[in-house]
């Protein structure tokens, strides 16, 4: 299966950008050892793209959206989510691509992603009520 990595990039209070392009390098190797094609458009594209820069990674944010529509499954890692992961799970959903969550960051804490879990994480509004009713459980995949 292919697998798009959806994982923050920015640095966030508690998390460096550093140390999440190194949580992505680990995502990315965990969806390997179980035998999938990973995408992981926030450590490729940042060799050539300022995200730093409105310019760049609003053309960042339009690539990756372009790799997600060639994925399989949208894996969502770790219990921070960020507006480019927001606007990624969106349009995964309105593509009625399958979308998995793991807050732990780590392929084996999978849970269900629940309309708790979008109105916790401040998704409601933004996923119609029609895509809500077949988001994907999270368990280990196969």
């Amino acid at each position: 299966m292919v697998i798009y990595v959806c994982s923050p990039l920015r640095a966030t209070p508690e998390r460096s950008r550093a140390e999440h392009q190194a949580d992505a390098r680990r995502f990315m190797a965990e969806v390997m050892d179980l035998g999938h094609a990973p995408i992981v458009p926030h450590l490729l594209l940042t060799q050539v793209l300022d995200d730093d820069s409105e310019v760049d990674r609003e053309i960042g944010l339009k690539v990756a959206l372009e790799l997600l529509g060639k994925a399989d499954e949208v894996w969502v890692f770790g219990p921070y989510l960020s507006e480019g992961m927001r606007r990624e799970i969106r349009f995964a959903r309105v593509r009625g691509t399958p979308v998995r969550w793991f807050p732990g960051g780590r392929v084996a804490g999978g849970h269900e992603i629940t309309v708790d879990w979008i109105h916790l994480r401040g998704l409601d509004g933004k996923i119609a009520d029609t895509e809500r009713d077949d988001l994907v459980p999270a368990g280990r995949p196969d």
